[in-house]
């Protein structure tokens, strides 16, 4: 029987979601894909250093509680945009003006970022000189953060959690 090489993509990307908003081991997630454990532990240390996808990195947490007990979290969510190039200059054009804002200009430039990142090589010439963030983002290599992390360094994102808790208003 041929492997397919995209099966271990799809469920490293299917556990970052799984792992999205919540806290889980090991063997609940092994049980939910019917794999060995050690392909889990795979795929679980590959997360956990950093997986490349598309030109971001995405990583979970990896928690220790008691001698043996790991366990792992994200809250990254794995989205990727099926656009054309038009929505995609749509898109970038409106993150951009929203980057100049005082305010969550900071959280705008970092999706433009994630973004800009995954465009082919095609689409960051025909967009060249039509966007002044893609010139800035064009070398930045872009790595996911755990929401906690992004609250506590900056009041711009500050702003976003609590407006998206229902806390901000």
């Amino acid at each position: 029987m041929k492997r397919d090489p995209l099966i271990p993509l799809n469920r490293r990307l299917n556990i970052l979601k799984m792992l999205h908003g919540k806290e889980l081991r090991t063997a609940e997630i092994t049980e939910a894909y019917g794999v060995d454990d050690r392909t889990i532990r795979t795929d679980l240390e590959t997360l956990r250093d950093g997986l490349e996808v598309m030109g971001t990195t995405v990583k979970i947490v990896e928690q220790r509680s008691g001698h043996s007990n790991l366990s792992y979290k994200s809250t990254v969510h794995p989205i990727f945009l099926a656009l054309n190039l038009s929505e995609v200059f749509a898109l970038l054009k409106a993150l951009e003006q929203a980057a100049q804002g005082i305010m969550t200009g900071d959280v705008y430039r970092n999706i433009f970022n994630n973004v800009y990142c995954q465009l082919s090589d095609y689409a960051k010439k025909m967009l060249d000189g039509k966007l002044e963030l893609g010139i800035k983002s064009a070398d930045q290599k872009v790595t996911n953060r755990l929401e906690e992390e992004m609250v506590d360094k900056s009041e711009d994102y500050k702003l976003i959690y609590l407006e998206k808790s229902g806390r901000g208003s």
